[in-house]
């Protein structure tokens, strides 16, 4: 300093202080300060709250659940719906057949059931409510017939060949073959017959072709068809019709 004439001055002599001027500590300074920002990332604030409800589900969005109009109706349960069709059973003392039952899925099912009009009158007594033909022309009163001197129609000639009792058995037989004809018009059902006339070759094959074939309806047995030992347990439903049936009298017929 002292070429430039100049006294040495130092910066622990001088009250002023030095300040980065130059433009590398500038520079320097700068990408500090960048470095610095991108250190400092910001970080998820933690909320111990929000993470408790968010895991039991409720920040989830929820959609509304309308339940179907008929759910306290439905029987889709099978106790539930042993135990509706049990007290309904109880109450009219008719039950649904099982043939329906996959059919009824809820209370409205069984209710258009139950209030459809069912003729529950037992066969046989139907049977009897009902006229025959007036025009059989038949006499009740026992005549004996003379075979040179009475000429009179079939129906007159067998009412008077026969006494008024077997009168009485063939026309119930008229009877039972006229409500077979009436039935087989009506709904024109698939059905054998099985009875004492039956050649006994044919019995058997009769039985295995009914309980192979489902299409066929009815099977008419009678009871008087001896020695084949049928076993009706199996049958879904059985009807016996027989004027002269008495299971006191007949053990064979109690049997069956």
């Amino acid at each position: 300093m002292e070429n430039c004439g100049s006294e040495l001055v130092g910066p622990w002599e001088s009250d002023e202080i030095l300040l980065p001027t130059t433009t590398l500590i500038r520079e320097y300074a700068t990408k500090a300060e960048k470095k610095k920002e991108m250190d400092r990332k910001p970080t998820p604030t933690i909320n111990s709250t929000a993470e408790y409800l968010s895991a039991k589900g409720f920040l989830r969005p929820q959609r509304n659940y309308t339940p179907p109009k008929d759910v306290d109706q439905s029987l889709n349960d099978i106790p539930k719906k042993s135990t509706v069709l049990n007290a309904y059973y109880k109450k009219f003392q008719h039950s649904v057949p099982n043939s329906l039952l996959k059919s009824v899925n809820s209370l409205e099912d069984v209710g258009r059931f139950y209030r459809t009009r069912v003729d529950t009158t037992i066969p046989l007594d139907k049977m009897k409510t009902i006229d025959l033909p007036e025009n059989l022309n038949v006499q009740y009163d026992y005549h004996r017939f003379h075979p040179d001197t009475d000429t009179t129609t079939d129906t007159t000639l067998l009412a008077r060949q026969h006494s008024t009792e077997d009168l009485q058995k063939s026309l119930d037989t008229l009877y039972n073959k006229y409500i077979i004809m009436i039935i087989k018009r009506l709904i024109n059902p698939r059905l054998l017959k099985l009875n004492g006339s039956t050649a006994v070759g044919l019995r058997q094959d009769l039985i295995n072709e009914f309980n192979e074939n489902e299409d066929i309806y009815m099977f008419l047995l009678s009871i008087k068809a001896d020695g084949l030992g049928i076993n009706l347990t199996a049958a879904n439903t059985v009807g016996i019709h027989n004027l002269d049936f008495n299971p006191y009298n007949d053990k064979q017929a109690e049997d069956r």
